[in-house]
């Protein structure tokens, strides 16, 4: 079975994708596609994502993130 990292392709992993991340190899990565909470108390997470993201994506790699509009201004 091919790997990334520590976890299996193909295969969903849950946790919290901060710890998870740090065992992602730099730039090994084609997509990122999250769906974080949408209260106001959760929009550290994106920042978050977008750190992880530039970290682990490959030249080229996507980040798609769902986002509540109420929140845009934030």
């Amino acid at each position: 079975m091919t790997h990334l990292g520590p976890y299996p392709i193909d295969s969903i992993i849950t946790g919290d994708a901060r710890e998870l991340a740090q065992a992602i190899p730099d730039e090994s990565v084609d997509l990122i596609f999250t769906d974080p909470p949408y209260l106001r108390e959760f929009l550290g997470l994106y920042g978050d994502i977008a750190e992880i993201g530039a970290r682990v994506l490959k030249p080229g790699g996507w980040l798609f993130a769902y986002g509540a509009g109420e929140h845009l201004p934030d």
